[in-house]
């Protein structure tokens, strides 16, 4: 292993969102606890519809308006909803009282973190799963993916994998191809996100160390401040759906 390397992995726990209520889910992290991700199936919550959407703000409000399909606007508001709910838990406030803002490059981060035990999170759906990640250690990334075949995977990834993964993928066998795609998609979209750079970061300027994740150094490309550590982790909630989690790290041993 690299010596810069962190000589253990961080320390992570995933819990299912069942109901809204979530008396037994946690709300803080943790002696050693560096990273909660939480996921839920949104048709479960879809007689919440009303609830959930009395938490959001006049902006997402707008952008749930803006989808063309019903399906897309209730998937948009159950799990923003739903994310509302979690970090308020945290933060020991009312899920419309939370304020949030846009950074440039589009990542959605707490108005006043410092003031909010410095917490990070970030929030992923696709289709009917829905993931949160939750820290206060480091910067966040997640993602999650419904596994479908579409013939131009293997496109995609030449086009956008590091030549490392592409040969990677190349070598499995083909019936593990697909899946092999989305765990490596799935990485490298929760990395970009938990950077905050976003498609600004090329996909294919660093190489995710197997699908099995782990730490890795971040390209130039990403680089922010010192924070120059990657880590990714994939994860399944739930069959036909690939997820994973990314933390950017410091050199530095104050992470944030």
């Amino acid at each position: 292993m690299n010596s810069r390397f962190p000589a253990m992995p961080p320390e992570i726990n995933f819990f299912s969102v069942e109901t809204l209520c979530m008396d037994d889910l946690p709300h803080t992290l943790g002696p050693g606890e560096d990273v909660h991700v939480f996921w839920a199936h949104l048709s479960r919550f879809c007689g919440e519809i009303n609830n959930l959407t009395s938490f959001l703000d006049e902006n997402e409000c707008m952008r749930a308006n803006r989808f063309r399909f019903k399906k897309d606007q209730v998937r948009y508001v159950l799990s923003h909803g739903i994310l509302r709910m979690i970090l308020a838990r945290y933060l020991g406030s009312l899920p419309n009282r939370i304020e949030l803002e846009t950074r440039k490059r589009g990542k959605p981060v707490l108005l006043n973190p410092k003031g909010s035990n410095n917490l990070s999170f970030n929030l992923s759906h696709s289709h009917e799963l829905m993931a949160v990640a939750i820290s206060s250690v480091y910067d966040v990334g997640v993602d999650v993916e419904q596994i479908r075949y579409f013939p131009e995977f293997k496109s995609i990834a030449r086009s956008n994998f590091h030549p490392d993964e592409t040969l990677f993928l190349d070598r499995m066998p083909e019936h593990r191809k697909l899946n092999g795609f989305f765990q490596l998609w799935t990485q490298k979209e929760a990395v970009v996100k938990a950077t905050g750079m976003g498609l600004y970061c090329p996909l294919n300027s660093f190489s995710i160390p197997g699908l099995s994740g782990g730490f890795f150094t971040m390209p130039s490309d990403c680089d922010r401040d010192g924070y120059d550590i990657g880590f990714s982790v994939p994860f399944e909630c739930i069959s036909e759906y690939a997820g994973a989690l990314a933390l950017v790290i410091s050199d530095r041993s104050s992470p944030k």
